[in-house]
């Protein structure tokens, strides 16, 4: 917790005497007119503990409470004067007592108090406000990329979060549809509230309900005995991510209209309609078109969550965006796995640039983890560490032609692979270079790690 000028101010122009004891009852902070009434040289202030001083005064009860105690009167060097302790925390840790002392009457040690009560709701529901931005755990910042594609994304999503209106996010496996979904809450006007987030695939379908909805006491058996609040109620002014939209049972599908439509809820077992404010946001890895052509999608539920819809391109599509994802996902991935690899080989460069990531973002993490556990005490990471990595079959390499598009040739990713290719192409590296769209010299260090040079 930490108090604003102004604050700091108010509370010290307000009294004659302060000081500031740790946990452990030992001052670590007085001002002078606490020594004036102690006899106690500020230098000397940290020597003493509160029984020391006042062996019986509030702020001993304060430090063994961690409660205020308030309009209390204590005895020194024959003066009578009045005080009032104030537990301070960090972050929800005890960090000790503030205490408040002035020699004169009552009404103004409780006008004192007053005022620093005040002062404390003010500080805390300033950190209820930080804490709440926490809990939204991704920004926009986290969405990695300056190719067209992501800038497009990017200024799609702050036009969006501007407003209330539902979003569907659609976007193949990996790509970070959640995030789009972070960042849409991060830049909106509920930043200060709760996102919740609920995967309409991964609840039993006998639960979903009470999920979304909630019930109350006594419901049915083994319910809890306080009932539950559902997601809704507790998004309220804030948002609701629904993910794998596409995966919500048909027989839910109609019940959420009823929230869409007229911004309210019903628990189960529930008799009185219950008032929300909630903006959602839908994420898909299925196009719903589709699923409402096979019948597993309601048509009208798709064209109230419809109203603004956000693509999320795939990695294949925007591999400009690979190098910074790869020296972005280094960084981290060495901090977490405490590996040294502080240099991403020309050979795996390319690689990953010729493969077409069916996972998209997740893959390309997931398979810089693998090879950063695989280059354990080394600092660069080359061919051999990822080749086997990238399991999806890769395109077969084009023919030689004399308007070839190096683009549309694909980079062999194993040995037998590149051998194979290599003879049918009769060893010419000129042209072997020149079709898969690289420098001889960065052919030669995918030679020397398939061990072919």
């Amino acid at each position: 917790m930490r108090l604003t000028a102004k604050m700091a101010n108010t509370i010290l122009n307000s009294l004659d005497a302060l000081c500031f004891t740790d946990t452990n009852g030992r001052y670590v902070y007085a001002n002078s007119k606490w020594s004036e009434f102690t006899g106690i040289p500020l230098e000397d202030a940290h020597k003493y503990r509160l029984h020391d001083v006042v062996p019986e005064a509030g702020s001993i009860t304060t430090l063994q409470t961690q409660k205020p105690v308030m309009d209390y009167t204590v005895t020194i060097n024959g003066k009578t004067l009045f005080c009032s302790s104030f537990p301070i925390f960090d972050e929800g840790r005890f960090n000790g007592v503030l205490s408040i002392t002035r020699m004169t009457g009552l009404r103004f040690a409780t006008d004192l108090a007053n005022k620093v009560i005040r002062l404390s709701q003010e500080l805390a529901e300033r950190d209820a406000k930080i804490q709440s931005l926490a809990k939204c755990s991704y920004s926009i910042n986290n969405l990695i990329g300056d190719s067209v594609p992501m800038r497009k994304l990017k200024e799609e999503i702050v036009l969006v979060s501007r407003s209330k209106s539902t979003v569907l996010i659609e976007g193949e496996t990996g790509t970070g549809k959640e995030l789009v979904a972070h960042a849409i809450h991060s830049l909106s006007p509920r930043s200060a509230e709760r996102m919740v987030r609920i995967n309409c695939s991964a609840i039993p379908s006998e639960l979903v309900e009470s999920e979304f909805f909630g019930y109350v006491e006594g419901t049915f058996t083994g319910a809890s005995k306080a009932g539950k609040i559902g997601k809704f109620e507790l998004a309220n002014h804030g948002t609701l991510f629904l993910d794998e939209i596409s995966q919500l049972p048909l027989a839910l599908q109609p019940k959420l209209l009823r929230p869409l439509q007229e911004s309210e809820v019903e628990r189960i077992g529930g008799k009185q309609p219950i008032p929300i404010d909630v903006r959602v946001i839908a994420a898909t890895n299925v196009p719903l078109v589709e699923q409402m052509k096979k019948g597993l999608f309601r048509e009208d539920l798709y064209y109230r969550i419809n109203i603004i819809q956000i693509h999320v391109p795939p990695l294949r599509q925007r591999k400009e965006d690979i190098p910074l994802l790869v020296s972005t996902f280094l960084t981290t991935l060495n901090a977490q796995l405490n590996t040294t690899v502080s240099h991403v080989d020309d050979a795996v460069m390319v690689l990953f640039l010729n493969y077409d990531w069916p996972g998209n973002v997740r893959e390309l993490r997931n398979v810089m983890e693998a090879a950063l556990n695989r280059a354990q005490g080394e600092d660069t990471l080359l061919a051999r560490h990822v080749e086997q990595l990238l399991t999806h079959k890769l395109p077969e390499p084009a023919a030689v032609s004399g308007g070839l598009n190096p683009a549309a040739a694909r980079i062999p990713s194993s040995r037998e692979e590149m051998l194979k290719y290599i003879e049918s192409r009769k060893g010419n590296k000129s042209i072997i270079a020149k079709e898969l769209g690289i420098s001889r010299t960065t052919l030669y260090k995918l030679l020397k790690e398939y061990k072919l040079y």
